[in-house]
């Protein structure tokens, strides 16, 4: 069992606080009348509202400013060549599969390296293929 080591703050009547300042129930912000406080100016209105020279000045700038919009970037609409070939790899995994339902005897070893030499060179040419287009387009423009 834990005891609360706690203890209520000692409280004084303190002389600042008169009874115009305390917030009753009775205050409320329901309505739409502008509610003061005694010796505050109430805020300048926003809309048309300039700062002065003095207060201008007062603060430095921004730190970080936003960078320029930049062009819109042309997007590519041709299919990936990463895409062709996990196609195609599945498409060889599903041709394996059924050829050995059929009852086809297929040495899966085999048929794995040689799968993944294809993609690998179908990779590779496709990258090669990709780079040769985009320097042509950019000796183009």
């Amino acid at each position: 069992m834990t005891t609360d080591p706690t203890q209520p703050l000692p409280v004084t009547p303190d002389d600042s606080v008169t009874p115009q300042d305390t917030v009753t129930a009775d205050d409320t912000m329901a309505d739409d009348t502008p509610h003061t406080v005694p010796g505050v100016e109430p805020d300048a209105p926003s809309a048309g509202y300039t700062p002065s020279a003095e207060a201008a000045t007062a603060y430095p700038p921004p730190a970080w400013t936003a960078p320029p919009a930049d062009a819109p970037r042309e997007v590519s609409t041709s299919v990936r060549t990463g895409t062709i070939v996990w196609g195609a790899i599945l498409v060889v995994a599903g041709v394996v599969l059924a050829a050995s339902a059929a009852g086809f005897t297929l040495d899966v070893g085999l048929v794995a390296i040689v799968a993944l030499a294809g993609a690998g060179v179908a990779l590779l040419a496709g990258a090669l293929t990709t780079s040769v287009r985009r320097s042509r387009r950019e000796r183009a423009r």
